[in-house]
């Protein structure tokens, strides 16, 4: 072999050794640590809580409609919209009802009148007044009569409401009242006013007062105030439609509202009237109470009836709601929810001389943000952040 082939071999020889030597350097270094957030695993007080399924409705509900027929002026609430006591809910138009007052206060200015003048006595233009007097009452008895006729015919067709025909009768009945204090006067005036018939014309004097005051409030019940706390469930009319008397155009929900749910045997053992309990819908927590529970079992679901009121909650008719019910306490390991990690079964990892540990955890109640676990042991270093860069066995760095 010549000195060039030895210098060859020799310079690769050193070459292959550097590169061991450079391996085993590196093979030799620390691996670095993964920082991670850790907490120590504690036994905390829990609840312990029956779960349901119940039904909502409102503790009262009521159907709001006008005493008087009339087109809808204004409708000032909406579905679902909660409402206070005093609140104005809808109007009419009361325009015709205001004129049915002008002539009630007239009719009890003229009785007043008629009054007034027997006490003083009749002359010749006294009896002439009168006997104009009954020409009338006889035109507006004629006029009554004939209205109430044509009404009853279309009530008994089923075209006017029970109320309405009423009406009309009422009006009847007081036209035959007029006509006949009419002639009374007319009597009177022609033969001298005794003191029966001063009574008889005090009569007519309230009578008319009555008519006055009752079509007064007819005008004033234009107006719909509700008369509790609430909410409105369902609009019944619109703006601008014509509306019988009487005829519901707002169904009104009360403030409170009833959850009704059923109990087995075995847990209806376990709670009495007037504990907390808490409903919860669509993500929103409501608070309650037990109000009352069945004594007698269902027959067909085999379970006991219970009723808990909910305060100040507008919560829709029939909803279906999750009832929880409070029954005692205990001890338990509650975790974040975000520590759990999911494989072929759930775990977490703890630190174990600085190194992480997998651990097999069984889940419990879920708590808001926390879960419940068994698995776990008081004093474990629990990792709450970082798990998802780290594998079993591993190095890490705890910070703060």
């Amino acid at each position: 072999m010549n000195v060039k082939k030895v210098l060859i071999v020799l310079i690769l020889i050193s070459l292959i050794a550097s590169g061991c030597s450079v391996s085993r350097a590196q093979n030799n270094e620390t691996p670095d640590k993964k920082p991670v957030k850790v907490m120590e695993v504690k036994e905390e007080e829990a609840v312990s809580r029956l779960t349901y399924m119940g039904i909502v409705t409102p503790k009262e509900v009521k159907k709001l409609g006008f005493k008087s027929p009339g087109e809808i002026k204004s409708i000032n609430v909406t579905e679902g919209q909660r409402v206070k006591k005093g609140q104005v809910l809808a109007t009419i138009d009361t325009k015709d009802l205001g004129y049915s007052v002008d002539a009630a206060k007239a009719a009890k200015d003229a009785a007043t009148a008629q009054y007034d003048k027997a006490l003083k006595g009749a002359t010749e233009e006294d009896i002439v007044l009168a006997k104009s007097n009954v020409n009338k009452a006889e035109s507006a008895y004629s006029f009554a009569k004939d209205n109430y006729e044509r009404a009853k015919k279309l009530y008994d067709a089923g075209g006017l409401s029970k109320h309405e025909i009423e009406g009309a009768k009422l009006e009847l009945d007081i036209r035959e009242e007029e006509l006949s204090a009419a002639k009374t006067l007319l009597s009177q005036v022609e033969k001298g006013v005794r003191e029966e018939d001063l009574d008889f014309l005090r009569a007519q004097i309230s009578q008319a007062n009555t008519d006055l005051n009752y079509k007064t409030n007819l005008v004033k019940d234009g107006v719909m105030v509700s008369d509790m706390d609430g909410y409105v469930m369902t609009l019944l009319a619109k703006t601008g439609e014509i509306t019988g008397a009487g005829y519901p155009i707002i169904v009104m929900g009360s403030g409170t509202n009833i959850v009704k749910f059923g109990l087995t045997p075995e847990d209806a053992s376990k709670i009495d009237i007037g504990i907390d309990i808490e409903v919860e819908i669509s993500g929103e927590i409501y608070k309650g109470k037990i109000t009352s529970i069945d004594k007698i079992m269902d027959e067909e679901t085999r379970t006991y009836t219970v009723r808990g009121e909910i305060e100040d909650a507008a919560l829709p008719s029939g909803a279906i709601v999750r009832v929880s019910i409070p029954t005692g306490k205990y001890n338990a390991i509650a975790i974040p929810l975000t520590s759990v990690m999911n494989g072929s079964f759930d775990y977490v990892y703890i630190i174990e001389n600085d190194l992480v540990k997998k651990k097999q955890i069984e889940l419990g109640d879920i708590k808001e943000d926390k879960v419940e676990v068994r698995g776990l042991d008081i004093g474990d270093i629990l990792v709450v952040e970082g798990m998802k860069k780290i594998n079993d066995g591993e190095p890490v760095e705890i910070i703060k």
